[in-house]
Formats: structure tokens, C-alpha cells, sequence
């Protein structure tokens, strides 16, 4: 399927952990296609101690209901933590979504080029006069300043929060391919705010993306 401007963001999901039962801050994601079979993907350092994950397309019913609010949300899965496939050294992650029928991605681009511009992608939530919240498109475009096999960093300064946020570039008429996931920092990096905002760095998912089941 192709991905324009006017679907980027439905591409866009939200990875909710729990951890002892506890609804867990969530991280970002994006569904892809693999030939016929759907993953959502994310940053796989939430993974350690949580024993169940669910991906919604939205903020999570059990967060907006504090608010006196609704959500235009739907749940795609839930899955146990043994369910989720990953590469840590990757810090990436995945769960099948078998009966997800959506957009998604099918073009990943390996090998950007310095000095190209690439977008984090993310979203923001707003709540329409009905009081339910609805996905607002969000994000920040940058420049390749630095590009290995495995991981790109970007000019652009990165934002707390946006981890997981998939990393997309414009392969022309007006449609976009994905590169990778914002990871924050490297985990050779001290995880200070400083350090968060400062370095847009971004781990290649194509490799990985040949790793996952048929």
C-alpha cells in the first residue's frame, strides 16, 4: 500500500506496556507490511520487566476516562511479553497484528545519503467539541549528518517522548518511505534530558524487517 501525506499518520501507533499490572508511559510505533502479514514495530527498550503489551491507534481508553474524555483509539492487540519479537542490540521490537486490515508501510529505504532530509514522525491528540481525543500529526524534519548500516543521526534536535517514532523520507511523488525509529539516544549515551534533546539518532529497521515471519 502507498503511503501519502494524507494516511502518514494512521501508520502511526502507540506501544502500551504493563509492568506488575501497571498501565506503563507508552512509546510510539508504526505498522509494516511484510508480503502479506502486518507488525507493529517500536523501540524494544521497554521490553525489560513488562509481562503484557497492547498497541492502540490512539491514547489508551483507560488514560482518557481520568480526564472525563474519550478516545478515537482502537486496540490492535494485546500480546504477552513472549509474543513480541526483538533485537535488543537493536533496541527494535515487533508484534504481529494478524487481523489488522489498515495502512501501513511497505517501502523501507536502507541507505539515505548524507545531507537528505528525513521526518520524525509522530503524533499529538487534541479532543474535538465532542470531548473525544483524535490523533493530530506531529513531528520534525532534519538532515543525515551521519549514516552507518545500522543507524542515522539528523541535525534536528530530538524531543522527550518521541521514542519509537518512526523516521520516513519522501521518495518522490508525494509518497514516503521508512527508514527507522527514533531511538533518543545510543545506549552508549548517558539518558539526560540534555542528551535526549540534543541527538536525533535513528536505528535502521530493514535489517530487522528481514528477520520477521511470512
Amino acid at each position: 500500500m502507498d503511503i501519502t501525506s494524507d494516511s502518514l499518520q494512521k501508520t502511526v501507533v502507540l506501544f502500551y506496556a504493563y509492568r506488575d499490572g501497571i498501565l506503563m508511559t507508552p512509546t510510539f510505533g508504526v505498522v509494516v507490511k511484510k508480503e502479506e502479514r502486518f507488525f507493529a514495530v517500536s523501540v524494544a527498550h521497554a521490553v525489560t520487566d513488562r509481562e503484557r503489551f497492547e498497541v492502540w491507534t490512539g491514547v489508551h481508553s483507560d488514560i482518557v476516562k481520568n480526564f472525563d474524555m474519550y478516545t478515537a483509539g482502537k486496540r490492535l492487540v494485546s500480546a504477552a511479553s513472549d509474543a513480541v519479537q526483538t533485537a535488543e542490540s537493536d533496541d527494535i521490537m515487533a508484534i504481529p497484528l494478524d487481523d489488522y486490515t489498515g495502512d501501513a508501510f511497505d517501502i523501507v529505504v536502507s541507505d539515505i545519503g548524507l545531507l537528505r532530509s528525513a521526518l520524525i514522525t509522530c503524533l499529538d491528540f487534541a479532543p474535538d467539541d465532542d470531548q473525544i481525543l483524535q490523533n493530530v500529526l506531529d513531528g520534525q524534519a532534519g538532515l543525515v549528518e551521519q549514516e552507518d548500516s545500522f543507524h542515522l543521526r539528523l541535525t534536528s534536535q530530538g524531543k522527550a517522548g518521541m521514542s519509537g517514532a518512526p523516521v520516513v523520507v519522501d521518495i518522490g511523488n508525494g509518497k514516503f518511505g521508512l527508514v527507522g525509529l527514533y531511538t533518543g539516544t545510543p545506549r552508549t549515551t548517558p539518558l539526560t534530558i540534555t542528551a535526549t534533546t540534543e541527538h536525533a539518532n535513528v536505528v535502521k529497521i530493514g535489517q530487522f524487517m528481514s528477520t520477521l515471519p511470512i
